[in-house]
């Protein structure tokens, strides 16, 4: 038992050390749901880019979003931890993995910054835990030991290449779905051992308080980046195109930033998905489209009396999509993320909507579908 300051207050927290991961609901149904939500413990409500990353890795791990949730609440605040831990100490006991650390988006204004709510930046040592288990200290936003993370690491190619951060709440809170799937195992589907075996404390009392305050909310306006951030439009629709057959441009264009999770605006099942198309070539991979899903559903939008079949199509991904074809999905569903393969020149999501077939030269304006704060026009 330790007491970790934390950004704004203070808080009796048990940083266990990361021997163990998460939670698979074997045979129970989760409590969250495609469009995921907000909740709390100790009266703290779970930031909203955290419960976006939380979401990502439970579609691609299979560990409930909420024990992912509960069990990084409980290691570092979903953040908030500040260790006190000299930076020099703490890239002393990552070793070879503070190469892997983006100190960039840790920094003032930083990506990471921003998404645990800390604008003024984290500090290396704020999410190291001074008291060593075997010799290691464990570290990051979810507090692996350095030897777990490299073996979990090694056994999970990180999606779009590269290698995997362990200070990254996305990658952390994948990673440790994947250890506690492991850990699952050897406790026999007993979620609470498993988590003991991580090296958390308290988790049962947590995991209750998130439950019980669960309340879903799918992404408001149908936005396509779930609030991560107010996406900038780049190409608008019917604007000047080279590579489409009548020379103009079929879909929105907009950018939140590169790995941002891509979420689906309507419901509808996966009509077409695309993959291994690498990022920045300019090629013709998926049609141009590069890494994509296109869902198809049947109703009308606004503005149309009828009905017909409309096909939205989310263009350039960075990797693998996360759903596969033929699957339901809801206002909410994770798809991807943003990247920039396929016929693209700079990281985003193109976003059409074809109607009745999916025909670039069916499209219809797409923003029928976004909420009215995402700009019609290009922006500086």
């Amino acid at each position: 038992m330790k007491l970790l300051a934390v950004a704004g207050a203070s808080f009796t927290v048990l940083a266990g050390a990361l021997t163990t991961v998460p939670l698979l609901f074997v045979g129970q149904p989760t409590a969250t749901t495609a469009c995921g939500g907000t909740g709390s413990i100790d009266g703290h409500a779970v930031p909203p880019g955290v419960e976006s990353d939380a979401r990502v890795a439970a579609v691609r791990t299979g560990i409930d979003e909420l024990v992912l949730l509960a069990v990084t609440y409980r290691e570092t605040h979903w953040g908030q931890a500040v260790a006190g831990v000299p930076d020099e100490q703490a890239l002393a006991w990552l070793g070879d993995l503070a190469a892997d650390v983006d100190r960039t988006a840790l920094a003032p204004g930083g990506a990471t910054a921003a998404l645990v709510g800390r604008p003024a930046g984290v500090a290396l040592g704020d999410w190291a835990d001074p008291i060593p288990v075997g010799g290691q200290h464990a570290l990051g936003f979810a507090q692996f030991l350095p030897s777990t993370w490299r073996a979990v690491a090694a056994a999970h190619p990180r999606p779009g290449g590269g290698a995997w951060d362990p200070y990254s709440p996305a990658d952390a809170l994948t990673l440790a779905g994947y250890y506690l799937t492991t850990l699952l195992k050897d406790a026999n589907g007993d979620v609470d051992a498993a988590v003991r075996s991580y090296g958390t404390a308290d988790f049962p009392s947590a995991l209750a308080q998130l439950r019980s305050t669960w309340q879903a909310a799918c992404p408001a306006g149908g936005d396509p980046f779930g609030g991560q951030c107010r996406p900038r439009t780049l190409q608008a629709y019917g604007a000047v195109e080279l590579f489409t057959p009548d020379g103009k441009h079929h879909g929105i264009d907009i950018a939140c930033q590169e790995g941002a999770t891509e979420f689906s605006v309507t419901s509808g099942f996966v009509f077409d998905v695309a993959s291994g198309c690498p990022n920045g070539t300019h090629d013709v991979c998926g049609a141009g489209y590069g890494n994509h899903v296109v869902v198809r559903f049947h109703g009308r939008v606004p503005g149309n009396a009828e009905d017909h079949d409309y096909y939205v199509i989310y263009g350039h991904m960075l990797t693998t999509p996360l759903v596969i074809r033929g699957q339901q999905v809801e206002p909410g569903t994770p798809l991807g993320q943003q990247g920039d393969s396929g016929l693209s020149w700079g990281s985003h999501l193109h976003f059409e909507v074809d109607r009745d077939a999916w025909n670039t030269l069916r499209s219809i304006d797409p923003s029928v579908l976004l909420p009215p704060w995402i700009s019609r026009t290009a922006q500086a």
